[in-house]
C-alpha cells in the first residue's frame, strides 16, 4: 500500500511489517508535459482506441499506446468511463506480450470516506519497522555512469544516491 501526501510517500508492506518513508521531488512533468510546445510524445508513440470492456464491474474505455521504435515499451490502459480512473494497465514488450499488469479486482467508487479517519490510518505506522531513505543529489557521471549516445525522446531529470536508516515504532 502506497500513500502520498504532498511530497511525502509512505509505502507499507503489511506482510513484513516494514514501511518506507520518502520525500519525493515533484518534477512537474506529468500531465503538464502533455500541454507544452516541446511535447515530443507523438513523435515516439501512436495511440488507438480499442473499445470498452468491464473491469472490476465498471465499464472502461481501452486505449493502446504503441511505440514507434524498439527503444520503448507499449501500454494498454483501461480507464473507467465516468471518472477517468485507470482501473487496469498493462506494460507491453510488443503488441501482445504483457510484461506486467496492474488491475482492480474490486472497486467501489461511491464509498463513503471519513477524511479524519483516513488521515489517521495513513499516518499510523505503529508496529512497523520504518526505513527512511536519505537522498543525496548527484550526477550519473559522478556515480560512474554515462550514455554512449543520447536516446531520442529521453531526457535526464535527476540523479540521487539513497542510503537507508531504519527504526522500529
Amino acid at each position: 500500500i502506497t500513500v502520498r501526501r504532498d511530497n511525502e510517500v509512505v509505502t507499507f508492506a503489511p506482510e513484513s511489517k516494514v514501511a518506507w518513508v520518502e520525500k519525493r521531488e515533484s518534477l512537474g512533468l506529468f500531465p503538464e508535459l502533455l500541454r507544452t510546445p516541446g511535447n515530443l510524445i507523438p513523435s515516439f508513440y501512436g495511440v488507438s482506441e480499442q473499445g470498452a470492456e468491464r473491469v472490476a464491474g465498471h465499464l472502461a474505455d481501452v486505449v493502446n499506446i504503441q511505440p514507434k521504435d524498439d527503444l520503448r515499451f507499449g501500454y494498454r490502459i483501461w480507464s473507467e468511463q465516468k471518472t477517468g480512473l485507470v482501473v487496469k494497465m498493462q506494460t507491453l514488450a510488443d503488441r501482445s506480450t504483457v510484461l506486467e499488469q496492474m488491475a482492480f479486482t474490486e472497486l467501489q467508487l461511491d464509498a463513503p470516506v471519513r477524511m479524519d479517519k483516513l488521515k489517521r490510518l495513513m499516518a499510523d505506522t505503529k508496529g512497523y519497522e520504518l526505513h527512511r531513505p536519505v537522498l543525496r543529489k548527484t550526477t550519473p557521471e559522478a556515480e560512474g555512469w554515462r550514455l554512449r549516445e543520447q536516446v531520442p525522446g529521453f531526457l535526464p531529470m535527476s540523479c540521487h544516491t539513497r542510503s537507508v536508516e531504519g527504526q522500529s515504532s
